[in-house]
């Protein structure tokens, strides 16, 4: 084993006690300093590539029990552009992935000042751009409380277990989050975990885009659903509040103004349409544009269509009741008889009179 240790003349500067090439296993126990700049004679300056067999290995050991960040592993810049980082290569030497501190663009590809940690993967080998590595996630450095996002990502998966990422091929690729859990039964439990929860957002050729908002009972693809199975989307589950108008879900209008038009006060029940003013804003019921019901005044409801009550019938503040059956004789009234036959075919009431 080879080992750092310490001179008396270099208070911090470990120097190899036996070559490198012959150690079986390189163990770090002070620091270790790769030089940029070789006139500094007093830093050990490793001038070419450390190269280990499949079989051995780096070991760093850490003393410090104070809690404080250990930096066994540094890495420094020497300008705003360099990019020290810690990369990875497959057996054919593609360098597939790298991670690190992101301090600045070349200026020749904009400059801008980024200041952020990132990681990077290898893009499509058969792709338009096989070498590029493109930064996968980033997190902000040098703010109190920073951003971190994804770039060239389509989905981002939570996963109850090891499966491969979920893919999803075809020419319109949706792009979200998806939630894949382990079932308990024995029948679907063998294909390790199944997709449970998903919103998703695609965009087509037109560039119009859709959204998904999912929950699924748990089932193969492809395979028979089980019947005994349900998947219920809940809202406000937990949410207690002391307020008799919260919480609330407002859906907008998408015009900019902020104005509802649909709200739903969760503590009441309460269900309000405030833009339904007409049949083209109102409820639209079934495929006929008539079948309309909205507030076409103060105080008043209205359909373009036909109105059916199949129950009773109550108007003017009156209960509902039964439709009465009007009986006796009309004495050869037309004017009566006119008007017991409309009510009649209103289904107002039931005409039992005679003449």
């Amino acid at each position: 084993m080879t080992t750092f240790s310490r001179r008396t003349d270099w208070v911090d500067k470990p120097i190899l006690t036996t070559p490198v090439h012959a150690a079986d296993l390189l163990r770090i126990e002070n620091g270790v300093y790769h030089a940029l700049d070789t006139t500094d004679t007093s830093t050990q300056n490793i001038n070419s590539h450390l190269t280990f067999a499949s079989t051995k290995k780096i070991q760093l050991y850490a003393n410090d029990i104070t809690g404080s960040v250990q930096r066994l592993v540094e890495f420094h810049s020497t300008n705003a552009e360099d990019r020290p980082w810690l990369s990875w290569f497959d057996e054919n030497t593609r360098h597939v992935c790298a991670s690190g501190y992101h301090t600045k663009l070349a200026d020749s590809l904009g400059g801008d000042i980024l200041k952020q940690f990132e990681v990077k993967t290898i893009a499509s080998s058969g792709g338009p751009n096989p070498t590029d590595l493109r930064t996968r996630f980033a997190i902000q450095c040098d703010v109190e409380r920073g951003t971190w996002g994804v770039n060239y990502i389509d989905n981002f998966e939570i996963n109850q277990a090891e499966n491969p990422l979920l893919t999803t091929p075809g020419s319109i690729v949706p792009a979200g989050m998806r939630i894949r859990l382990a079932p308990n039964d024995t029948a679907t439990a063998g294909s390790g975990t199944v997709v449970c929860g998903q919103f998703l957002v695609q965009i087509d050729a037109s560039d119009n885009v859709q959204g998904f908002l999912d929950v699924l009972p748990p089932y193969l693809a492809g395979g028979t659903i089980p019947g005994n199975r349900t998947a219920t989307l809940s809202i406000f589950r937990n949410t207690h509040t002391a307020s008799a108008s919260q919480p609330q879900l407002a859906v907008k209008k998408g015009d900019g103004t902020n104005t509802n038009s649909l709200l739903f006060t969760a503590p009441s029940g309460l269900f309000e349409l405030p833009l339904a003013l007409s049949g083209s804003t109102g409820i639209k019921l079934g495929a006929d544009a008539s079948a309309t019901l909205y507030r076409s005044a103060a105080a008043t409801i209205k359909t373009d269509a036909a109105l059916a009550v199949a129950g009773n019938l109550g108007v003017n503040g009156t209960a509902p009741v039964a439709k009465p059956t009007v009986t006796g004789a009309k004495g050869s009234n037309a004017a009566l008889g006119s008007l017991l036959t409309a009510l009649a075919s209103y289904g107002l009431i039931t005409d039992s009179t005679t003449a």
